[in-house]
């Protein structure tokens, strides 16, 4: 079963052809009446297995390529995953789930896992995840810092998730007040982290830096990287490209 829904996703990932007219193109929609539990999907994500796994309001979903499963617990039968915000699959076979609630869940060979209290020992909420060049998995939050909290803010925090550990890649030395929303690495190993309302900022060898010239918006609500430095930056007011030196809104097309 899941090679044949392995192959037909690997049909409908491919790119469409720009010879083609939209309406040649064969719409299919999954309601209540097809079996989809329903709700809004928030997060879309394949693991190696050929699943297709949807982060609703309702919960986690995983589609077969022929059936929907809802899964509303995790670890027992009281602990409701509830509405997933994020999802992402790492190269070592874990799918990540970034709930709505203040935790991290991983699901793994059928079982789930509760990650919050290794979160607990790096001090550190999760508010964006990305899979990272070599597939590892990252993740961007906040450093669960008193002073920080009395006055509104949150020290940001990145982690490499490797060989079942949380690696701090950010120096203790660096603080950046924000809260990351999303984030993306460049082949060049720089990892770039979109905020809610002071624009991009990236990190390279334990240091923070912002790029905020160009931007159409403060809010970086997805990233995207292409080919070696460049890096697509999504914003409430439009698409624009990082070259790796300077932010373009050349070759992108109007919508």
């Amino acid at each position: 079963m899941a090679g044949i829904a392995l192959a037909c996703f690997a049909n409908k990932a491919e790119a469409l052809d720009p010879n083609r007219a939209i309406e040649q193109y064969r719409t299919d929609w999954w309601g209540a009446d097809q079996g989809f539990p329903g709700g809004p999907a928030h997060a879309i994500t394949q693991t190696p297995d050929g699943y297709l796994w949807i982060g609703t309001e309702n919960g986690l979903v995983r589609f077969d390529g022929l059936n929907f499963r809802l899964y509303r617990h995790a670890i027992s039968t009281d602990d409701l995953i509830g509405p997933v915000l994020g999802l992402m699959a790492d190269v070592e076979g874990n799918l990540w789930l970034r709930p709505e609630r203040s935790r991290l869940l991983s699901y793994r060979d059928g079982r789930f896992r509760d990650n919050l209290p290794d979160l607990a020992r790096t001090q550190s909420s999760i508010t964006a995840m990305c899979r990272g060049n070599n597939g590892e998995a990252l993740f961007s939050g906040h450093l669960n810092d008193v002073g920080a909290s009395t006055i509104g803010l949150a020290v940001l925090n990145v982690l490499r998730y490797r060989q079942e550990r949380f690696l701090p890649l950010v120096s203790k030395t660096e603080a950046f007040h924000a809260l990351v929303i999303s984030m993306a690495e460049t082949r060049d190993g720089r990892v770039w982290m979109g905020t809610r309302e002071a624009g991009l900022i990236s990190l390279s060898e334990g240091r923070i830096s912002s790029i905020v010239e160009g931007l159409p918006d403060r809010k970086i609500n997805c990233l995207l990287p292409f080919n070696n430095r460049e890096l697509w930056i999504g914003t409430d007011n439009g698409l624009v490209r990082w070259t790796g030196s300077n932010l373009t809104s050349c070759d992108v097309p109007p919508l």
